[in-house]
């Protein structure tokens, strides 16, 4: 009989002559009585009861009374479910168990089942499953992808009568194994400073967070071991690599969680040939170029053209930027006025980036070339006369003599201005003397010049 619930009625059955009144003993529970007069016993039991009670029904006539007895067996609800434990450890086993369910019920001995059921609560009910008393996890659970999970269950006893309760089923963290490394660069140039840097590692985990320890380790693929080295999580060059010498190197790797789970892995490094930068010369006091190196001469006044040749490069840096026609292009021109050693930093598709050179020598050997014809008709052409690389050399003195040796022009720091005049007059066609000074370092240059009027 459930608390709540009308019972059926109880009709007692009477031989012998009319009863005139029934009696019950001990007195029912609240909601439950019974007619004196009819002896039907009926209501809705509105107090909690357990277990059974019998009673005493007597029935009474002019004859006398007989007894007889009723049993009414109570049900209540049950109160709550307790789970004996509500964690597990991730990547359990399907069906693994997390816990065992019990039931707490006013009705000592009831039987309870349990069951997964919809309501406020049960959003990860199809996560799990329950047999019999024991709550279990469907499928493998990840603490990554979700550490707690909501579920609701209830309680069913004997009777009918149900609980129900929202439980969290907590998903704790297992060391996991690592899965891979990964290296921010496998490439090297060559010529590379000992312990220079060859990529940053890293490491794929399931854990996230964790930490981890590089090393290299024998095994297969550590051939080359010995060429390099870690040094935290940076790998590093032991020693200086040679292109030509060897160009590739297996090495193999091995990474270290702060559980001691390892991974391991074979590389293989690239040695990749340095740029080379070059530029042009010039022979001294002329002006035949001479081959292209990365230790080159010219004039003062002259310049060289630069370059850097390399495979797949992408972008240049040249420092210093002084006398340079650009710093961010393969192939500047260098006009430099003093001897400069020229850097450029390259760095190629791969993001790799070295550094190369080449020294320009500056030689003041007054390397002057003045044309020796000079037509000033007005057309634009030839109309000065001009010295080819006199800027350079701005303390200069420029004299003009006739075929009597009579100096009929003079000038200090000559412009490449003059035009076959003497004192506002046309020289006539002909060969002129001309000698060249430089400051008082006794440099002098001399030849001829024919004026041609056309």
């Amino acid at each position: 009989m459930p608390q709540g619930t009308a019972i059926t009625n109880m009709v007692p059955t009477v031989g012998g002559g009319a009863v005139i009144t029934y009696t019950i003993a001990p007195s029912l529970p609240s909601g439950i009585t019974i007619n004196a007069t009819t002896g039907i016993v009926s209501g809705t039991l509105t107090s909690t009861q357990t277990g059974s009670q019998t009673y005493s029904v007597t029935a009474t006539n002019t004859g006398g009374s007989a007894t007889a007895t009723i049993t009414l067996v109570f049900n209540s609800a049950p109160t709550d479910i307790a789970l004996s434990s509500s964690s597990i450890a991730e990547n359990n086993a399907a069906n693994a168990t997390i816990g065992t369910l019990s039931s707490t019920d006013p009705d000592t001995g009831d039987t309870h089942t349990y069951t997964l059921v919809s309501g406020a609560g049960s959003t990860d009910n199809a996560a799990f499953n329950i047999s019999g008393n024991n709550l279990r996890a469907t499928a493998a659970l990840d603490f990554e992808t979700k550490s707690s999970y909501s579920i609701r269950i209830r309680t069913t006893d004997a009777g009918g009568l149900t609980f129900d309760k929202v439980f969290t089923v907590s998903v704790t963290n297992v060391n996991e194994t690592p899965t891979n490394i990964t290296s921010s660069q496998t490439a090297i140039f060559e010529g590379n400073a000992t312990g220079a840097t060859v990529g940053n590692l890293s490491s794929t985990d399931p854990d996230a967070g964790d930490t981890h320890n590089y090393t290299l380790v024998s095994g297969a693929g550590s051939t080359d071991n010995a060429s390099f080295s870690i040094s935290g999580n940076q790998l590093k060059a032991a020693a200086v690599l040679n292109f030509k010498t060897k160009n590739s190197y297996s090495i193999r790797i091995r990474t270290t969680d702060a559980g001691g789970l390892s991974f391991e892995k074979v590389f293989s490094i690239t040695v990749l040939e340095s740029p080379f930068a070059t530029g042009t010369g010039n022979l001294p006091g002329s002006q035949q170029i001479t081959a292209a190196s990365n230790d080159v001469t010219i004039s003062k006044g002259y310049s060289s053209n630069l370059d850097v040749t390399g495979k797949d490069l992408v972008s240049y840096r040249w420092s210093p930027a002084i006398g340079l026609s650009a710093t961010n292009i393969a192939n500047p021109i260098a006009s430099p006025s003093e001897t400069t050693r020229y850097t450029v930093t390259v760095t190629n598709n791969l993001g790799l980036s070295t550094v190369v050179y080449v020294t320009v020598n500056v030689i003041e050997d007054y390397n002057l070339t003045p044309n020796n014809v000079i037509t000033p008709n007005g057309d634009g052409v030839n109309d000065t006369w001009v010295i080819g690389n006199l800027n350079t050399y701005p303390d200069n003195t420029v004299q003009l003599f006739d075929k009597a040796g009579r100096m009929l022009y003079q000038v200090k720091g000559y412009q490449n201005d003059w035009a076959g005049m003497l004192n506002g007059n046309l020289l006539q066609e002909g060969a002129y003397y001309y000698v060249i000074r430089i400051g008082n370092k006794g440099f002098i240059k001399k030849g001829f010049i024919n004026i041609i009027r056309e």
